[in-house]
């Protein structure tokens, strides 16, 4: 009996070490994961966004309150019709702009547990952290796909190390008509040529 309690401990110490050196130091809010870019490791964090910690802004970003700090965080996968944001040099809502919006709102809105799932010191334009979200335990992203107001960016910009999650969002690409609105890229680039753009 002795001997068995030994052999555990051990292997239990050795699958710590296995995480520790595998992994990178992990607790209940981190993980590791490769990145898929070659920029190496990075600490993969689940992100509460809960309740008041929400607050909406369009189809693919939102606020979220991280640390006591107000976070604008854009969603990775997607790419949902822009909506007026004249500190964005976007003028005018695009076709399913605001319909995207209040869709991805309500979602979010209605939600009994929001999850960002992140990797430490992966922002966007406009300095704003890349997350998947998890909705109920349900990744977001395919919802917006499945409704037709989102394209996939996954073709663009690759996976960004979360191929489990691509797979779900190209699942449903695959499967669906374009979108009824114009590639939102294209459509930001219309709005630099068109709008007044911030300093």
């Amino acid at each position: 009996m002795k001997r068995l309690v030994l052999i555990g401990l051990a292997t239990l110490t050795g699958l710590v070490l296995l995480e520790m050196f595998v992994f990178g130091p992990v607790n209940e809010c981190y993980g590791g994961e490769s990145d898929t870019k070659g920029e190496g490791f990075k600490i993969v964090e689940l992100i509460d966004c809960s309740g008041d910690k929400f607050s909406p802004d369009d189809g693919d970003s939102f606020y979220c309150v991280i640390n006591d700090k107000k976070v604008f965080v854009r969603v990775l996968g997607i790419d949902t019709p822009e909506t007026m944001h004249e500190e964005h040099g976007i003028c005018e809502n695009q076709k399913l702009g605001p319909e995207a919006t209040k869709f991805a709102n309500n979602i979010l809105m209605n939600a009994k547990n929001i999850t960002l799932v992140h990797k430490v010191g992966d922002v966007g334009s406009y300095g704003r952290p890349l997350v998947h979200v998890l909705v109920d335990g349900k990744l977001f992203a395919p919802m917006l796909v499945k409704a037709g107001l989102a394209y996939s960016t996954l073709e663009h910009y690759g996976d960004n190390g979360f191929s489990g999650y691509a797979a779900e969002i190209n699942h449903v690409w695959a499967n669906m008509t374009p979108p009824e609105f114009e590639n939102p890229h294209k459509f930001r680039k219309k709005m630099r040529e068109k709008c007044p753009q911030p300093e």
